[in-house]
């Protein structure tokens, strides 16, 4: 929520993450993230299309121009609260139509973690450096190789003819929390 257009970098593919939200007393804070320390994030080649979208399409006056996610009506930086009271309203349908127990929203950082932990290719060095933890323990509590696989109906979004379209399709997702 803290990201701005600035933050991309489209040559690289990349997010630059410089700045966290954290919900105040009175309203959002932003600030420095974790520990104070920057980092670069790879933007997945599926997930590109979304993001140069984000930059590119023209915004109505009075919307925030430079914030990357914004709210679809007032146009202005999403708040962490509204973003936790739309979290828990799709948790409760999840769990009520389902049978799923939803946990909160940091639950994707773990499940974030552990699937990039099982990745061959990934480094626990470089995984701790994407995550900006200070420590490599910290790491290791974040993931959970043992987790469960439960297949789920998802919306996965795709490039059709130069659209792009919601589709429905079942995913086998790890369930961390």
């Amino acid at each position: 929520m803290g990201l701005e257009k600035r933050d991309v970098l489209a040559r690289t593919r990349e997010l630059h993450i410089q700045r966290a939200v954290k919900q105040g007393v009175g309203g959002d804070i932003i600030g420095p993230p974790k520990w104070g320390k920057t980092r670069y994030v790879d933007i997945p080649p599926n997930l590109w299309p979304v993001v140069e979208r984000l930059l590119t399409e023209p915004r109505p006056a009075g919307h925030d121009q430079e914030v990357l996610l914004r709210g679809p009506r007032t146009g202005k930086r999403w708040q962490t609260s509204s973003l936790s009271v739309r979290w828990h309203n799709f948790a409760v349908e999840l769990e009520e139509k389902a049978g799923i127990k939803a946990r909160g929203l940091h639950c994707f950082r773990h499940t974030y973690a552990t699937l990039m932990a099982e990745s061959v290719t990934q480094n626990p060095f470089v995984l701790k450096e994407i995550l900006g933890h200070k420590r490599i323990s910290t790491t290791e509590q974040y993931c959970h190789p043992t987790a469960p696989v439960i297949t789920l109906p998802v919306g996965i979004l795709t490039e059709k003819g130069g659209r792009q379209e919601w589709t429905q399709r079942k995913r086998h997702i790890k369930m961390t929390c």
